[in-house]
């Protein structure tokens, strides 16, 4: 299941590049909506779902593929690809996606190499893992960008308490350094989905990229 939902997002992030990059040589507006749209979705496929979408009855089976089939350098560059649209947004509009940018960084760090993520996967011995899977994780979002916005934001600062509640039972010198990446991991997904602002006051979007965030909104909440 885990993996039909990864393959999904990533032929939803297809699609994702093809709006919010644009295509050919068109030179588009700063797309502030379409940069959140893809900063939120890397906080999808490597935060949320793995660790909160139909988590497993069997502890063993939690996390049990991510850190095996991550490939950082080409899935997590150091430059992401939501920055090529960088250039024809102002200083400004930079500047909203200043937090995103470090949730970005923050996530890349804390699962760069195979010793820290499988520290973070092995947890599964001792997590709670029933009170994830309680986890109001994924909240329906509304009709508007704002209202999804908002919603996939309280999605991760909900699960940012259920981690925290979950790992109390690994609490202990032996797997503090796994829970401070866990930590900074749950951080790092709510950064991912938030304008260093608070707000998206300077969105440009089209008409026909606002329906396609629509329609991508939809397709997120579906697979949920």
């Amino acid at each position: 299941m885990a993996a039909s939902v990864v393959a999904r997002l990533s032929s939803a992030a297809l699609i994702l590049a093809t709006v919010v990059l644009g295509q050919g040589e068109k030179k588009y507006e700063c797309d502030v909506e379409g940069v959140w749209m893809c900063y939120s979705h890397i906080g999808d496929l490597y935060g949320m779902v793995p660790l909160a979408n139909n988590v497993p009855q069997d502890k063993n089976d939690y996390l049990q593929y991510f850190c095996k089939d991550l490939k950082v350098e080409q899935q997590l560059p150091a430059e992401p690809e939501c920055r090529i649209r960088f250039p024809s947004c102002s200083d400004a509009d930079k500047k909203k996606f200043t937090r995103m940018e470090a949730g970005y960084t923050a996530l890349r760090e804390a699962i760069s190499t195979a010793n820290q993520c499988e520290s973070v996967a092995n947890l599964r011995e001792c997590l709670n893992l029933d009170v994830i899977r309680r986890c109001e994780a994924f909240p329906d979002g509304g009709a508007t960008f704002e209202e999804n916005e908002r919603a996939k934001i309280r999605g991760a600062q909900n699960l940012k308490k259920c981690l925290a509640e979950a790992v109390k039972p690994c609490e202990g010198k032996q797997n503090a350094q796994a829970i401070a990446q866990l930590d900074k991991i749950a951080t790092a997904i709510i950064d991912l989905s938030s304008f260093s602002d608070g707000k998206n006051s300077a969105s440009k979007t089209n008409a026909a990229m606002g329906v396609m965030v629509s329609l991508l909104l939809i397709f997120f909440r579906g697979i949920y």
